[in-house]
């Protein structure tokens, strides 16, 4: 793991980045809710890719991954997640993984937090490879081949 990058997942996200408000809840959608997301999506983040799985049956997780480049205190990227809930039927926006090394531009940065999110996942919750992927600044082909290289 870079040594300058903290997971959040599992834990309150932190104090200076609280979550945006959620105007218009797309609610259950058959597939990832980009431009929904993206009006909705923290200040300067950039839509990296959205993944889902299935892991039990009747459970499903549906996530997108935004990255923004920030100037705040010392964290210079900030991975955010924009997750459905099966439960409740709705969604909310998390912070996910942060560092403090300047990582270039936004999809190196992206792929960079991205990929220590999935390793730490993979550790903490076993989480399998994904389902499906719809890419953005990460196209279809390089998010199936990191969660490949992570997740198998």
């Amino acid at each position: 793991m870079r040594k300058n990058v903290t997971i959040w997942l599992g834990k309150s996200p932190p104090e200076d980045f609280p979550p945006p408000v959620i105007d218009d809840d797309p609610g259950c959608t058959a597939f990832f809710p980009i431009d929904e997301a993206e009006s909705q999506a923290p200040e300067g983040a950039e839509f990296l890719t959205s993944v889902s799985w299935s892991f039990a049956p009747g459970s499903e997780r549906r996530v997108g991954y935004f990255i923004a480049q920030v100037e705040h205190l010392s964290w210079k990227w900030i991975l955010w997640a924009f997750n459905y809930s099966d439960n409740s039927m709705s969604w909310s926006w998390a912070p996910v993984a942060g560092t403090t090394d300047d990582l270039g531009s936004h999809d190196n940065a992206g792929a960079a937090l991205l990929e220590e999110t999935w390793k730490w996942e993979k550790a903490e919750w076993r989480t399998e490879t994904i389902g499906e992927a719809e890419g953005g600044l990460l196209d279809d082909d390089e998010t199936y081949e990191l969660s490949n290289r992570i997740l198998l």
